[in-house]
């Protein structure tokens, strides 16, 4: 079977939203927390590098080393590479106040990967009320 050649992999998407002038605010603050000052860790996983797509930048988070990005289209996306191959992106919506997360992650055992997945989003909703 492919999974025991290739592990599980685990694609999902959150979405936090916040009514509003104010909400808009709110997922304004988030994304810019994110890009400014990414936790180092999520769901147990250390964040290893950032690529900020708006600035095209890439950020090693272990040597705070920069490097120009991947000369993607300019859009305000953030991507956390995390140990062991997984990823965050974070997209804010531009017509609304609301930020979707993609999530893809992998492992050998798709409870635990679900169980990150759980404690990601966990995570998520904890940074975003300290963000603003």
């Amino acid at each position: 079977m492919i999974y025991q050649r290739h592990g599980n992999h685990l694609d999902s998407l959150f979405t936090i939203s916040h009514p509003g002038e104010e909400g808009k605010q709110k997922i304004f603050r988030m994304i810019e927390d994110l890009r400014q000052n990414p936790p180092s860790a999520f769901g147990g996983l250390r964040c290893l590098k950032r690529v900020d797509v708006l600035n095209n930048i890439e950020t090693d988070l272990l040597t705070k080393s920069e490097k120009p990005g991947p000369g993607l289209p300019s859009s305000n996306v953030l991507i956390l590479e995390m140990e062991k191959g997984n990823r965050i992106i974070a997209r804010p919506s531009g017509t609304e106040p609301k930020i979707k997360f993609y999530f893809n992650l992998n492992g050998d055992e798709m409870p635990v990967l679900e169980d990150k997945l759980k404690r990601i989003k966990q995570e998520l909703q904890e940074f975003q009320q300290q963000s603003g």
